[in-house]
């Protein structure tokens, strides 16, 4: 266990730093770089939403554009590929926010690892970026730099983009699950391992869910009583089902606790219950207890604290939350500053951080984070080698 926990944290550090040849073809490692406090991202109007992929982030305005920044390597930030070269040179960045293509108005956006999806005010969705497992959607096993439909005339209201991998998922019309791309340990939630699908699938179609969240190697989704259901790896205990034993499709977390929000890190998943108790489950250092130290957890377990929470959002191996007055909490891996307090000290438990604007939403990638004001300000910290916290170093 603990190898292929050095393993990850491994690949994570590569990622965050990866520059080269990309369409998830190995990449070449440079250094992290990180902006340490909250950076005012410069839009051209309000934002309404915001999601986070690996190392970009987009950003819905008021009026329906989209804008999006970081990196761009496999034109995941659908302006038709361009931009301008990262820090050491090697890869396409962006130097602030820069316009998808098209004329769409969008309602809903979110981040993959190399990918994007979005929805449209018909509700229709759209994905570009790497493509090459399937991930876009759209019947074919390639890349695209601007939006393309995702098939099959569907109607969703919310989209789920893998933290560091390949699957996409989505809530169509009925309440109905729907994936597409790769997942090797189980997270296509079809009771297989290493399918790749180009076209929407349905997942568990007796099943009926009204959120879901793709990590890396796993999926959740909350059906619609509010129970937990998890499937994919589960070498972490993030399945929730108190083994550590891989699930092909959806499986019920114990505890029997109906949840309102859920979220998928890259091995870790955390959810509220209607009370804003955050629980959560998976690996150790990321589930918001100090006494767990370095301990995976394989059952859903309340954060420590008394703090209540409206949101929390799963970056790679980091956990935000807002609580109801507004302020905001962080814990588990910090080395990137993706807590915002300006220091790299990492958290067991909930850290309340101070100087920061009261936020109505945050999101998080693989080692940044980003809120959005009520007044639709976006601020954004941590990793920023692609200039995914708005703009290049």
């Amino acid at each position: 266990m603990k190898r292929m926990r050095t393993t990850i944290a491994m690949a994570t550090a590569a990622l965050l730093g990866a520059c080269g040849v990309f369409d998830d073809d190995e990449p070449e490692v440079i250094e992290v770089r990180t902006q340490p406090t909250p950076l005012a991202v410069a839009l051209p109007a309000a934002a309404t939403e915001v999601g986070a992929g690996w190392a970009h982030t987009c950003a819905v305005l008021a009026g329906g554009a989209l804008n999006c920044w970081g990196g761009n390597q496999a034109g995941q930030l659908g302006n038709g590929g361009a931009g301008v070269p990262c820090v050491e040179g090697y890869s396409v960045c962006s130097n602030g926010p820069v316009a998808v293509s098209g004329t769409t108005v969008w309602t809903r956006v979110a981040g993959g690892y190399l990918y994007t999806c979005a929805i449209d005010n018909a509700g229709a969705a759209r994905c570009w970026g790497a493509g090459r497992r399937g991930q876009l959607g759209d019947g074919n096993l390639a890349g695209s730099s601007v939006p393309v439909a995702v098939a099959g005339g569907l109607t969703f209201s919310q989209l789920s983009g893998a933290m560091g991998g390949d699957l996409a998922c989505g809530i169509a019309g009925g309440n109905a699950l729907y994936c597409w791309g790769t997942g090797y340990y189980g997270q296509s939630g079809i009771g297989g391992y290493g399918q790749t699908a180009a076209t929407p699938y349905r997942v568990g179609p007796a099943q009926s869910f009204t959120a879901v969240a793709v990590g890396e190697i796993h999926a959740c989704a909350l059906d619609n009583a509010g129970l937990a259901h998890c499937w994919g790896s589960n070498y972490y205990g993030q399945v929730g089902d108190g083994t550590r034993v891989d699930r092909g499709v959806p499986t019920v977390t114990l505890g029997g606790r109906s949840y309102t929000q859920i979220v998928a890190g890259l091995a870790h998943t955390c959810a509220l219950d209607a009370a804003g108790v955050a629980y959560c489950w998976g690996a150790g250092g990321q589930i918001g207890r100090a006494s767990s130290t370095s301990a995976d957890r394989s059952v859903p377990t309340a954060v420590d604290g008394a703090q209540r929470f409206v949101q929390i959002a799963a970056g790679g191996w980091h956990t935000c939350g807002i609580d109801t007055g507004g302020a905001l909490w962080c814990w588990g891996d910090n080395t990137y500053a993706q807590f915002g307090d300006g220091g790299g000290a990492a958290s067991l438990s909930p850290r309340a951080i101070a100087g920061m604007p009261p936020f109505v939403q945050i999101t998080a990638g693989g080692a940044h984070t980003c809120g959005r004001t009520a007044a639709g300000a976006v601020h954004c910290w941590g990793a920023n080698t692609y200039g995914q916290s708005g703009r290049l170093p």
